[in-house]
């Protein structure tokens, strides 16, 4: 079954520290996280205290000071396992596509990114017999038939290319996401790197 931390380790290598960017809705993020979205969240009144003390530090000065806060490190491991639990994670029976699910929920949102990856398993699955609109509703339950069915792609001959199929399908998903994205709102295209990265497999 899918483990949190290889996914979290390899979460992490996409997600920068400290960002500030005129054109991010999300407002300024550190270690993945927005301030707009989860300002709740203990360690942005660290950050805040630390700007007001130091008026003029770098995003780099502000991403080291926040990586030398055992407390801090903690809280951002808890907020991407609330995430992964969501998600379920541990109940998915192969890592990588567990991986990317919490990969794009982080960026994205829960519903969208589990209706692709549906959309992905469905695709692959004849032997389903309800429609494609019914079976792909954005609800991926433990014991459920979205993980079930994703097991049943999981085990034989052909597991591997069944496994990338679904990788592939997902990413493009959410590549079509990101070009509309930036169609339709042009300053987002600030953010095309990063994004791109993301929708490849």
């Amino acid at each position: 079954m899918a483990e949190f931390e290889p996914a979290y380790e390899e979460m992490g290598t996409k997600e920068g520290g400290h960002v500030e960017h005129p054109h991010d809705r999300g407002k300024q993020t550190i270690f993945g996280i927005s301030q707009r979205w989860h300002g709740y969240l203990k360690l942005w009144i660290t950050l805040g205290l630390y700007r007001i003390e130091n008026p003029h530090a770098t995003s780099a000065e502000i991403t080291n000071y926040m990586r030398g806060l055992p407390e801090v490190i903690e809280e951002v491991r808890e907020f991407y396992r609330r995430i992964w639990d969501a998600l379920p994670g541990d109940n998915f029976s192969s890592q990588k596509v567990a991986a990317e699910l919490f990969e794009q929920v982080v960026n994205l949102d829960h519903y969208r990114p589990k209706q692709w990856m549906q959309r992905c398993i469905y695709s692959l699955s004849p032997t389903i017999t309800d429609s494609g609109e019914e079976w792909c509703d954005g609800v991926v339950l433990e014991g459920g038939a979205t993980l079930g069915a994703l097991l049943n792609l999981m085990v034989g001959e052909c597991n591997q290319k069944r496994e990338d199929q679904i990788l592939e399908g997902m990413n493009a998903f959410q590549r079509v996401h990101y070009v509309t994205e930036m169609v339709n709102h042009p300053k987002q295209r600030s953010f095309s790197g990063g994004w791109n990265g993301r929708s490849y497999y």
